[in-house]
């Protein structure tokens, strides 16, 4: 997976159109990468990453913490020979800010191994050098998303000073062509994401049993 550095220095900047990456008519290296990380974060939950976290079950135990998973799709037990022992669908989940609660019905046997099985957003990188867990052939979508905020900030800049000339360097776009601009490149991030989306596109909560 590519750096924040690396997708802005060799993708963001060509699509922009740099000349160098000191080049800031569409903002400085930090302000690129910021709509970086935000094009990561708008891509969830239509694209998520789906995966298997182990559930460590306690004695008599209804609540437990999720540390990966998001949104639970549904819970698989095991024996201690790894034999499949049942399907559990009968849960719920609840999330305050960014803490994920599984909540069961029935408090499950400590000696049975489970897994929970779902979806969790792809990592947003926190740093130049840190990258995401998004495949590499989909980073092309959080490049036109980044893209389009891009364009959309310069066309703010118009509003606000009244000129067609973005305040760090001259330039003879109209506002009438950062608009489509911006449109053609929130077009094609739309459109990898619906392209890519996961095949549950929102997660199915358990039902809560009535006991």
């Amino acid at each position: 997976m590519s750096t924040l550095t690396v997708l802005r220095t060799s993708y963001l900047n060509v699509e922009l159109g740099l000349d160098n990456d000191s080049d800031n008519r569409f903002g400085d290296t930090a302000t690129r990468e910021s709509a970086l990380q935000n094009a990561f974060r708008r891509i969830w939950p239509k694209m998520a990453r789906y995966g298997r976290e182990t559930v460590t079950l306690a004695d008599d135990t209804y609540v437990y913490t999720l540390t990966e998973l998001t949104e639970v799709q549904y819970l698989e037990t095991l024996d201690s020979d790894g034999i499949p022992q049942g399907r559990i669908d009968n849960f719920r989940i609840d999330t305050e800010d960014t803490t994920v609660r599984l909540l069961l019905h029935t408090a499950l046997d400590d000696a049975l191994t489970c897994y929970a099985y779902g979806y969790a957003p792809y990592t947003v990188p926190a740093s130049g050098a840190a990258s995401s867990n998004l495949p590499t052939d989909l980073e092309w979508i959080i490049v036109q998303g980044a893209r389009a905020e891009l364009y959309r900030r310069l066309l703010n800049q118009f509003v606000v000073y009244e000129r067609h000339e973005n305040e760090n360097r001259k330039t003879f776009l109209t506002p009438d062509q950062l608009i489509g601009m911006s449109r053609e490149a929130e077009a094609m991030f739309q459109s990898g994401i619906q392209n890519n989306r996961r095949k549950v596109a929102v997660g199915r909560r358990g039902i809560p049993t009535l006991r």
